[in-house]
């Protein structure tokens, strides 16, 4: 039906960006071109980019955010009423004074402007969408009569062990009669805690579903700088404001993280130490990361590999093995 916006977060990972986007344009059913990134701008790694643009062209727009930018003056009177809301100077303080980005403006911008869809859902560069992922009619018919309330996920598996196992759902039942393969569950209000449950999280920016009109309305009166004190920001406001209540999935995921580095500090999530100015090179010498899907282990939400394996004119190659190469000297 091709009703479905795609909005991606990036910074630095062109290689693993390549990656999702193929895996996208492979196994997403149901998307609506262009794909919008949201490109959080580093000159080091621009020359990457440019092949990332050229590469993909038509099927991708590129809106660049300046993180050292201030507020902009010219969004002031449309914001003004919210900089006195006392909640923005308690997640501010959350956040050790975050300042400002213009991401607020950029991705809001997207959302009111340039999609034109009744659905939207967010991505970062560093997942996967490893297999086909067709989203049920059912889904969007039942966010449609509820857009407030209601969000679909696509990153959950029935497989999940630990805080991510399924018994630790709130009131997981089927989500009608018509469907058993469909459920749904309550997200109960938990804004006191700084450590929520996986089942427990109301707004993510990795793999939901939401209705774009509601999406908008939620974000407007929040202050946030980049995608990891959005989403933490963003999940603290639906408890305030009543949103995203109710979360779907069919408990089969499509799409996983693969985490291979950290080039955020703010939240301390596990990742590997592939570096990533070497991934650069690698990703303008004509390398591609090569994945199989059963090295998603249902077990885990987020996968942190041991290796990386790169195809180049038809040949596989290991990240420890190139890495040793440049070391040595040697051409890769």
């Amino acid at each position: 039906m091709n009703n479905i916006s795609i909005i991606i977060f990036t910074c630095k990972r062109a290689l693993q960006l390549d990656l999702l986007l193929r895996s996208i344009f492979k196994n997403f059913k149901d998307l609506n071109t262009p794909i919008f990134l949201v490109y959080d701008y580093n000159k080091s790694h621009s020359v990457s980019y440019d092949l990332i643009k050229k590469k993909w062209n038509k099927k991708i727009k590129i809106f660049k955010v300046n993180t050292k930018k201030t507020f902009p003056f010219s969004e002031t009177k449309k914001y003004r009423k919210y900089f006195f809301r006392i909640i923005n100077y308690m997640h501010n303080i959350r956040w050790k004074f975050f300042g400002f980005s213009d991401l607020k403006i950029v991705l809001e911008n997207i959302l009111s402007n340039k999609i034109k869809t009744e659905y939207v859902t967010m991505m970062t560069d560093d997942t996967v969408l490893f297999k086909k992922n067709k989203i049920n009619n059912l889904v969007l018919k039942k966010i449609n009569e509820s857009p407030k309330k209601f969000f679909y996920r696509y990153c959950i598996d029935k497989n999940f062990k630990g805080l991510e196992n399924p018994k630790k759902a709130y009131n997981l039942q089927k989500l009608n009669e018509k469907n058993s393969k469909l459920f749904k569950w309550r997200l109960k209000n938990n804004f006191f805690s700084f450590h929520n449950c996986f089942w427990n999280y109301r707004f993510s920016i990795d793999a939901c579903i939401f209705d774009r009109k509601q999406l908008i309305k939620f974000l407007t009166p929040i202050f946030y700088s980049n995608p990891s004190n959005l989403e933490s920001i963003g999940n603290k406001e639906t408890y305030l404001r009543e949103f995203y209540e109710y979360g779907i999935s069919d408990l089969n995921r499509t799409y996983a993280g693969l985490h291979l580095n950290n080039i955020q500090t703010m939240v301390d999530t596990p990742a590997g130490n592939f570096d990533v100015d070497f991934l650069q090179i690698l990703f303008l010498n004509g390398y591609k990361i090569s994945i199989n899907p059963k090295q998603f282990n249902k077990k885990v939400h987020n996968i942190v590999p041991k290796d990386i394996i790169f195809l180049k004119n038809n040949k596989k190659y290991k990240y420890s093995n190139l890495i040793n190469d440049l070391q040595k000297g040697k051409k890769i």
